[in-house]
């Protein structure tokens, strides 16, 4: 064999352990995308639970129709100036410093400060 030979059966060893390396990290990035996807389901689940829960109160003790639903929704819909079929999350107020805060951050970046949920639904 000669020396060109070794050479090019050396690169060849060495690319496939780039390649085998490679391969396990897209596997790690698959799997947390897996257990992320399903983190998120189950959160869309429960959402979905208390939100018909909450509807089924409202309509059995309050005597609401299926139009006053639709039409909140829409109201709701359009607080942020578009009408998207999506809920647009303002940042909030810390409550200590006043700073505008994530509404997923349980802490105040800025001054540390404890933040309670704005709203029932933020804590689901």
């Amino acid at each position: 064999m000669s020396l060109w030979d070794l050479h090019q059966e050396l690169s060849i060893r060495n690319l496939r352990a780039d390649q085998a390396s490679a391969d396990a990290g897209t596997d790690l990035r698959v799997s947390r995308t897996q257990e992320r996807t399903d983190q998120l389901e189950d959160r869309f689940e429960r959402l979905l639970l208390v939100t018909e829960a909450i509807w089924v109160l409202a309509r059995e003790k309050l005597g609401l129709s299926e139009d006053d639903l639709i039409r909140t929704v829409v109201d709701l819909d359009g607080q942020d100036g578009t009408v998207d079929g999506h809920r647009t999350r303002v940042p909030r107020r810390c409550t200590e410093c006043n700073a505008a805060i994530n509404r997923e951050f349980a802490k105040c970046l800025f001054c540390g400060h404890a933040q309670p949920p704005a709203t029932a639904i933020d804590a689901v």
